[in-house]
């Protein structure tokens, strides 16, 4: 039986060529260019433009980091709990690769690939705000201040759109509505969407991304076997998340599921497609 996969293999070695020639550009850019001292005593905004310089760097970097590219970041105030979110591509294609190899299994690389390279760039992003204290407290909930920048642009936009109102904006507001233009644009969704979409994204919230891998097909084998031979590659890019190694699940005593590993696997990555 020829593998589904098979019909999305070019796009996926293609969009992998894609992201490796782009890593190579970001790296020179990262180790070449002049990035400053991080402004402890700046305003909000010139502390966003700090980190603002990294948005497409990390992008194309969180897949391809080498130890030249780790000590640059940390160099630059990146602390190691956000550096823990780049992940070696090489990984990630062994164990995609191994899920393509399964029979009956029907899954399409290039869109897990693609839908791995935004979860671990979100997570970076929104760890990276913490690391140089870009969150604040609102309604008693921590917010990172990119979100919170945004639901308040928004409200400008509504406001201004519903008044028919023309205001000048500021630099930083209009590459915000431009972002957000686009998003509505390459989603191919409408203004609420794309917003729900950017705000989820923006507090962390990658859950809609994780559940895409969850979107398989199987002929004559079960959900719960696809579940686990699934388990290694989450567990190797959910770092919020605890997936225990067989090790150390047998010192916890997990008596859940009656000292079976086989089984804790099955449930935990069942769960996170729940979500």
């Amino acid at each position: 039986m020829q593998n589904f996969s098979d019909k999305f293999s070019k796009l996926y070695f293609d969009f992998i060529d894609e992201l490796r020639a782009n890593s190579v550009n970001a790296k020179e850019i990262l180790l070449t260019e002049k990035f400053g001292n991080y402004p402890d005593s700046a305003t909000d905004a010139q502390k966003l433009a700090f980190v603002g310089q990294f948005q497409d760097l990390i992008q194309d970097l969180v897949m391809f980091a080498d130890e030249e590219i780790l000590e640059k970041l940390r160099s630059l105030g990146f602390a190691n709990r956000t550096l823990r979110w780049m992940v070696n591509i090489e990984n990630i294609r062994f164990e995609l690769d191994k899920l393509a190899e399964i029979e009956g299994l029907m899954i399409a690389r290039v869109y897990s690939l693609k839908a791995i390279q935004l979860h671990l760039d979100t997570k970076f992003k929104t760890s990276m705000l913490e690391d140089f204290e870009l969150t604040e407290i609102h309604n008693k909930v921590e917010k990172n201040k990119l979100s919170r920048e945004f639901e308040k642009l928004w409200a400008r936009r509504i406001y201004r759109t519903e008044r028919n109102i023309a205001i000048k904006l500021d630099p930083y507001e209009v590459s915000m509505n431009l972002l957000f233009d686009q998003i509505s644009l390459n989603e191919g969704v409408d203004e609420a969407a794309a917003k729900k979409l950017f705000l989820t994204l923006a507090k962390g919230d990658t859950s809609m991304l994780i559940s895409l891998l969850g979107k398989f097909g199987c002929i004559g084998i079960s959900e719960r076997q696809v579940h686990l031979e699934m388990f290694p590659l989450l567990k190797m890019i959910m770092k919020d998340v605890e997936m225990l190694s067989e090790v150390d699940y047998h010192k916890k005593k997990e008596s859940n599921y009656d000292a079976d590993y086989t089984k804790y696997r099955i449930s935990r990555v069942k769960k996170i497609f729940k979500k």
